[in-house]
């Protein structure tokens, strides 16, 4: 398995951000994504999140939990709780986001994992006409971050 790319689009009228991770998700990868985003300047802390988990098997260890909860302690400091919905497709990312869920509490995030496009966009509050364009960005992430893998690649 290839390691870890990510892409990620801001949709500020949705209050959201979305990521899409492929390959082998490392702690360090995750952190690195973070930052990317953090320093968008259309990213505002509080955005609910949807991140994209479903082609990539995610490499962790249980030092990892306390590198999460200290970059996220440094990083953010959320006034309310925001909604995090995690799109997994595999045994292992299910069970690795069951260990990262207490801490997330602790963040002030509410994270659930889903299997299917439609549960996280209920649990994020989007109905049909919002869903379908999450959906499209969706497909556009995974479009784009296929051909920049593919160019990678062939260099």
């Amino acid at each position: 398995m290839m390691d870890c790319s990510f892409s990620y689009h801001i949709i500020k009228d949705y209050h959201i951000l979305i990521t899409h991770y492929s390959g082998k998700l490392t702690m360090k990868d995750y952190i690195r994504s973070v930052k990317t985003f953090m320093a968008d300047p259309d990213f505002i802390p509080g955005m609910n999140m949807l991140i994209d988990c479903r082609n990539c098997l995610a490499i962790s260890f249980s030092a990892d939990l306390a590198d999460f909860n200290g970059f996220f302690n440094s990083n953010f400091r959320l006034k309310s709780t925001i909604k995090v919905g995690v799109l997994v497709s595999s045994p292992n990312m299910l069970f690795l986001m069951k260990m990262y869920k207490p801490i997330g509490k602790l963040q002030k995030m509410h994270i659930e994992t889903f299997k299917s496009e439609a549960e996280v966009f209920e649990f994020l509050g989007f109905g049909n006409k919002e869903g379908l364009e999450l959906a499209e960005c969706m497909f556009n992430l995974r479009s784009i971050q296929h051909l920049s893998t593919s160019n990678r690649n062939a260099t």
